[in-house]
């Protein structure tokens, strides 16, 4: 058994797992103060702190750095801890499996401060519509996560369907398709929608390409849930962009300039550039 296990949710398969602790490494003291964890200080606030002694408040922490590895992945984590008690981290630091194997330490006495790698952080922006936030995190920790491809094309689809329709009604709330003989508004039908985005100046070039070859492949994956991995990455990566150019670059302009009127996203990509420039 181990002499400490630590809750963590692992940096690489982000999956919530009790780490193995049973070695740690030379220790530094530092004083307790507000630069510490919240959850460290009200530790200490609430036991009194830990010492060989007994108990008693306690003025400081040590510090150590930890390795482990992830029971569900196998991939190494190393950790940054902190605890009052200088004799668990002794306790830790000679621990020796055959003559300490029912020892234990509380693992309410730590607190993990960082570990590393540092955990993915996955793209989210205030200014893109509310319905698209979760889902789009979530397909963005399916690709680090390895997860079926097709579902990942399919959910990208979905993404672009939502976005269009959100962006035509901003930019177009009114304006019907001449070409439909029963005047269907663009935002009724995605093909319609990303050449009138491109028209807007939204999806010009490479990334009205982009929005056409993931409609075609989002809608076979949704059907059949087939996808090449590769595509799926490609495919988040440019929502990433049209995102950024479509919701991020106006809300900038917005902040910056708080009465100017709503600026179309290729303007407000000229003025950023230019204040930038000067």
């Amino acid at each position: 058994m181990a002499l400490l296990q630590v809750s963590h949710r692992c940096p690489h398969c982000r999956e919530l797992k009790d780490f193995v602790i049973s070695q740690a490494s030379e220790n530094r003291e530092r004083p307790i103060n507000d630069d510490l964890p919240p959850l460290w200080t009200e530790f200490t606030r609430r036991t009194g702190g830990l010492s060989r002694g007994g108990l008693r408040p306690s003025e400081s922490a040590t510090e150590f750095v930890a390795l482990s590895r992830c029971p569900n992945c196998g991939h190494a984590v190393l950790f940054v801890m902190l605890t009052d008690s200088l004799e668990f981290v002794y306790r830790l630091q000679n621990f020796n499996l055959e003559r300490h194997r029912e020892d234990r330490i509380p693992a309410k006495a730590f607190h993990v401060l960082v570990s590393y790698p540092r955990p993915v952080q996955f793209d989210a922006h205030p200014s893109w519509p509310e319905k698209i936030q979760a889902p789009f995190i979530e397909l963005q920790e399916d690709v680090v996560r390895g997860r079926t491809a097709g579902r990942i094309i399919a959910g990208c689809r979905s993404i672009l369907d939502v976005a269009t329709k959100d962006l035509l009604r901003k930019y177009r709330p009114d304006d019907p398709d001449p070409e439909r003989p029963n005047g269907k508004r663009p935002k009724e039908d995605i093909f319609t929608r990303v050449n009138a985005l491109a028209e807007l100046g939204l999806l010009t070039g490479a990334l009205g390409e982009w929005a056409h070859k993931l409609r075609k492949l989002g809608a076979d994956a949704t059907h059949d849930l087939d996808g090449d991995p590769d595509e799926a990455k490609q495919f988040v990566e440019f929502l990433k962009l049209f995102l950024h150019v479509a919701y991020e670059l106006p809300q900038a302009i917005k902040d910056q300039w708080p009465d100017a009127p709503d600026p179309d996203p290729l303007e407000a990509l000229a003025r950023l550039t230019g204040a930038a420039s000067r």
